[in-house]
């Protein structure tokens, strides 16, 4: 494991704006959410915008009782967590919550993630190794011993498709946590990577996905599916939240 300098690291305080809402009096707040970035070989060494949209579309499904965000004791699992703000903030405004956010060991990825998440103070947050490459691994009546084995209520991700990783493990692994799991929400940058993003929504289907565009207040209203060879290749780049579910393949969508 790579060791990181933290005298290298600079700091990120990303604040969110408020908004008002008549179903939700306790307004969520990122105002002393704050992780320290670093020069990390992985993407983990910062927070990403696809991050920052996600919670606030977390908050407006938790005003509109979407998801299951009200429940009591509510388990939450984030693929990819980089430096962790996105887990952090959300255990931050969920006090009954447990919130997972997992990583690689490579790059010190998970040693940069755990020194965040330590130095930030909320106490419903844990951390967790997740290799994606290992899913395979797992015997189907082993002991439920790894974050993929778990049952959680939701799972949430940001911008984890960048490399071949994203598009052959990624769908992997969200079959497997799916099997246990209603529903996964990942925030996805369309057309920053269109020929990875083919192939990754491909292979959701694949693996008996459904992907479905969810509304969301801070973006325009989802249109056509977003990549139809080759007119739709290479267009404006914009962040979409994705509802992933597991389904029969006769009710298979596309996203």
């Amino acid at each position: 494991m790579q060791n990181v300098d933290c005298a290298q690291s600079t700091h990120q305080n990303h604040t969110l704006p408020t908004k008002t809402t008549t179903m939700n009096p306790l307004q969520w707040s990122t105002e002393n959410i704050n992780v320290e970035s670093a020069p990390l070989t992985t993407t983990g060494g910062h927070t990403w915008p696809a991050a920052y949209h996600l919670f606030t579309y977390l908050e407006y499904a938790y005003d509109v009782n979407k998801h299951n965000m009200r429940k009591h004791n509510l388990r939450v699992l984030e693929l990819g967590s980089g430096c962790g703000w996105l887990s952090i903030a959300l255990a931050a405004n969920l006090p009954t919550a447990t919130v997972c956010a997992t990583e690689q060991d490579e790059g010190g990825a998970l040693a940069w993630l755990q020194h965040n998440v330590q130095r930030s103070g909320v106490g419903n947050v844990q951390t967790a190794p997740c290799d994606w490459t290992t899913v395979l691994d797992v015997a189907p009546n082993a002991q439920q011993n790894t974050v993929l084995e778990q049952p959680w209520d939701l799972i949430i991700g940001s911008d984890l498709v960048y490399n071949q990783a994203g598009t052959q493990w990624l769908p992997l692994v969200l079959g497997v946590l799916l099997r246990r799991c209603p529903v996964a929400l990942y925030c996805h940058t369309k057309h920053r990577y269109d020929l990875l993003d083919m192939e990754f929504f491909e292979a959701l289907k694949a693996h008996n996905i459904v992907c479905t565009e969810v509304y969301d207040p801070s973006s325009p209203p989802p249109g056509s599916p977003p990549l139809v060879f080759p007119g739709d290749l290479f267009g404006e780049q914009r962040r979409a939240v994705l509802q992933l579910t597991a389904a029969s393949s006769a009710m298979m969508g596309h996203c």
